[in-house]
């Protein structure tokens, strides 16, 4: 009985821990790569009418493209549910997940993850700039 107790109470703490269920509305975010132009037009123009300091955000992996490292994350709010592929600077904060290749952080929230959005005529690229902590 302490057992089954003990067990129940492990899985709820894990369970709390998991981001909230969202459902993605966006047709483009279901048939396209978080990586590809149109995916990040699209996720562009859903970040610019949003409430930034309502988006959340919870890593999910290390992914090479194009020569450069992305950081991938699922980012949501109320309206939002989609993937976003960020370049990323050296910082130090980043460097154990680095070194690590993402293993081990892969849900981990990103608490007040700051990025830039840059366009031009031929790509869109969304670059982390800072955060303060991650919730592992």
């Amino acid at each position: 009985m302490k057992t089954a107790a003990l067990f129940l109470a492990i899985m709820l703490l894990f369970a709390g821990c998991d981001r909230p269920n969202c459902k993605n509305s966006n047709p483009i975010f279901e048939e396209y790569a978080p990586e590809t132009e149109i995916y990040k037009t699209e996720l562009a123009n859903s970040l610019m009418g949003a409430n930034k300091s309502k988006l959340r955000f919870w890593f999910d992996d290390i992914k090479e493209f194009n020569g450069r490292k992305l950081l991938l994350f699922n980012v949501q709010n109320d309206k939002l549910c989609a993937i976003m592929a960020m370049e990323f600077e050296p910082m130090e904060k980043l460097q154990f997940i680095i070194e690590k290749n993402g293993k081990s952080f892969h849900g981990a929230e990103f608490k007040n993850l700051k990025f830039q959005i840059q366009n031009d005529s031929s790509t869109t690229r969304f670059i982390l700039k800072d955060f303060d902590e991650i919730i592992d």
